[in-house]
C-alpha cells in the first residue's frame, strides 16, 4: 500500500506519540468532537488499549520513516467507522485523501464481511467534508453529536472496489 516514498501501514507501539502530537495539535482538536487538549498518560492508555482491540483498527501514514497522518477504523455493530488526522505541516498535500483511501482499502480486505465505512464530519469542517467526497463517500445524513451539527457519510466495500 504504498505510493512512491508514501505508505500505509499497521500502527505500531512507536506510533504512540506521533498519534499524539498529531492528534493534539489544535488545529485537529478544533475539528475533532472533543476539542480539549489530550492529556500524554491518558493517551499512552488509550492507544496502548486501542493497539489490542480487535475491533479497533490504527493506521499510520508514513513518508520518508516519518509518521505523517494517523487514522482509525472502528467496527461498530453494522459498519466500521473512520476517523483520520493529518499532520497540519502536510496540509493541502493530498495527504489527507490518500491515507482516506488507502484506509478504506486496507479495513476492506482486513474486515471483508464489513459493508460500509462511516464518516462523523462536523458541519462546519466543509475542507474534510470535500475530502470524504473526493475520496468517494456519499453524504447519508445530517445529525446532532455533542450538540454539534454532524454529516454522515457512507463507503460502501462495492464502490471502493470500483476504483
Amino acid at each position: 500500500m504504498s505510493a512512491g516514498a508514501l505508505a500505509l501501514r499497521a500502527a505500531l507501539e512507536a506510533d504512540a506519540e506521533s498519534y499524539w502530537r498529531i492528534n493534539n495539535h489544535p488545529s485537529v482538536r478544533a475539528v475533532s468532537f472533543s476539542t480539549g487538549s489530550i492529556p500524554w498518560p491518558a493517551h499512552l492508555e488509550w492507544f496502548t488499549k486501542s493497539l489490542r482491540d480487535p475491533n479497533r483498527y490504527l493506521f499510520a501514514t508514513v513518508l520518508s520513516d516519518q509518521v505523517i497522518a494517523v487514522s482509525r477504523v472502528d467496527l461498530t455493530e453494522d459498519c466500521g467507522e473512520i476517523s483520520v488526522a493529518v499532520n497540519p505541516d502536510y496540509h493541502g498535500r493530498g495527504i489527507g485523501l490518500w491515507t482516506i483511501v488507502e484506509t478504506g482499502k486496507a479495513f476492506f480486505q482486513t474486515r471483508p464481511e464489513v459493508g460500509w465505512i462511516r464518516a462523523l464530519v462536523k458541519a462546519d469542517n466543509q475542507a474534510s467534508q470535500r475530502v470524504f467526497e473526493k475520496a468517494g463517500y456519499q453524504l447519508l445524513s445530517e445529525t446532532s453529536i455533542h450538540g454539534q451539527l454532524t454529516r454522515e457519510y457512507s463507503l460502501t466495500a462495492t464502490s471502493e472496489s470500483q476504483k
